[in-house]
């Protein structure tokens, strides 16, 4: 009787496993550092190797972060990778960058405009940031 229970339980176990793997399936890593990936309700948008959307904030400038403390808390600024070397999609036609934030650290920025991560965004594809306070957007390529 107590095999049966636990055989019960491992079975349960991995259908709930193979359920989760099925709603949320692996993502492949990009050769690209900076990709183009199609939303279907933004059209082509900019995001990491990941999948994970990239955001820009309206009042930055080249070269300048407004979003600073709290503000890069919730919306962490896009680092180059350690090697440096930023791959471009080849379907993204603009030009990449990076720059010196204030706090000493290193930004990618995309024609001019400082890239983010939103901390809303938990999976490839989401785009949770995209309007907020009427300054945040998906970058397009």
């Amino acid at each position: 009787m107590r095999f049966r229970s636990l055989a019960a339980v491992f079975a349960l176990a991995s259908l709930l496993a193979l359920g989760t793997l099925l709603l949320h399936p692996a993502r492949a890593q990009s050769p690209y550092f900076l990709n183009v990936t199609q939303d279907p309700n933004l059209g082509p948008i900019l995001t990491d190797a990941s999948g994970m959307t990239l955001y820009q904030f309206a009042p930055d400038m080249p070269g300048m972060s407004a979003c600073t403390g709290g503000c890069a808390q919730v919306w962490p600024p896009l680092q180059p990778p350690a090697d440096g070397n930023i791959t471009l999609d080849p379907a993204a036609t603009g030009t990449v960058d990076v720059f010196m934030r204030d706090d000493g650290t290193m930004q990618v920025e995309y024609n001019g405009h400082p890239l983010y991560y939103y901390s809303g965004d938990q999976k490839p594809g989401d785009t949770n940031g995209n309007g907020i306070a009427g300054r945040w957007s998906v970058v397009a390529p």
